[in-house]
């Protein structure tokens, strides 16, 4: 059996020693006493869901929500919580989709609906790019070729960019 390092895996190798410390990448980015890492979490809790975006797409947020948190304690959780964030956005247009009796429910991929949410007038067309982004990148979560790492901007964006899609998406001026 290959029992590869932290160095050599690129982030902390969880341990019986290390499980319950922060992960170490994070002095890389803050200095501890900073109090960056309390901050970190308030940003990520301050990122909410419109109170119209059904409760199966609360609690879905929320775990992916956690991830991030949690990122805390091992770094490539962050990555994690981004790409169940995409998944999350998938499960809305979904809903969304099965909601408004869209036809071939059952066949169509997320691709499709994003297209036939846009073309219904549900998705604005000057969001088209961001979900196309979102879809891009389920993807690449879903089917990983290696360990993607991302950086805790790039996690807070993606959390915000699929907040607001998902809240756009059940706002009261769509059906």
């Amino acid at each position: 059996m290959t029992n590869f390092s932290s160095e050599e895996l690129g982030f902390k190798k969880i341990s019986s020693d290390n499980w319950r410390s922060s992960d170490p990448i994070w002095d890389a980015y803050w200095r501890p006493e900073s109090n960056r890492l309390q901050a970190w979490v308030e940003d990520f809790l301050a990122v909410e869901l419109e109170p119209k975006v059904p409760l199966e797409i609360h609690r879905l947020f929320e775990v992916a929500r956690s991830a991030f948190v949690y990122g805390v304690m091992f770094y490539p959780l962050v990555t994690l919580g981004a790409e169940q964030m995409c998944r999350v956005s998938e499960a809305a247009v979904s809903l969304k989709y099965r909601s408004l009796g869209a036809p071939g429910q059952k066949r169509k991929t997320f691709a499709n609906k994003i297209k036939w949410l846009i073309d219904s007038g549900i998705i604005k067309l000057e969001d088209e790019n961001r979900w196309k982004y979102l879809l891009f990148f389920r993807n690449e979560g879903s089917h990983p070729k290696n360990q993607t790492i991302l950086t805790p901007v790039m996690c807070l964006q993606t959390m915000e960019l699929v907040a607001g899609l998902i809240s756009s998406l059940f706002s009261s001026n769509t059906r």
